[in-house]
């Protein structure tokens, strides 16, 4: 197991009330997802891959292309993951992404990023 899966595992350990008194609790499906999609992203492609807990009981897993440029996937549930672009912290909503085609979804927006187009 690497350092990302540990990490993410370890986000089902925060009860609610984590943040100060804010903070929902991370559910079992949610680490779940955020595992599977973990796996089927190839570590060794990307800069950094990284996971956060959200206050609203979601995890935020962030691809880093380079140092700047970052893939953000907010995880909710199976059907609700909502993706952007962080062009050195300049945000593109990237809309709703299906649980189905997210490894798609990734690869795509990687080529794009490896031809500047959003530059």
């Amino acid at each position: 197991m690497n350092t990302v899966d540990e990490n993410i595992i370890s986000l089902s350990n925060l009860e609610d009330g984590w943040n100060f008194g804010d903070g929902n609790k991370i559910r079992k499906d949610i680490i779940e997802i955020t595992l599977f999609i973990r796996k089927i992203i190839d570590i060794e492609t990307y800069n950094f891959i990284e996971a956060f807990p959200l206050t609203d009981g979601g995890i935020s897993l962030r691809i880093g292309f380079d140092k700047e440029n970052v893939i953000g996937l907010l995880i909710y549930k199976k059907e609700e993951i909502n993706a952007y672009y962080d062009n050195n912290n300049q945000i593109i909503d990237l809309g709703v992404v299906k649980l189905s085609e997210i490894k798609k979804f990734i690869n795509l927006e990687h080529e794009k990023f490896k031809v500047n187009k959003y530059n």
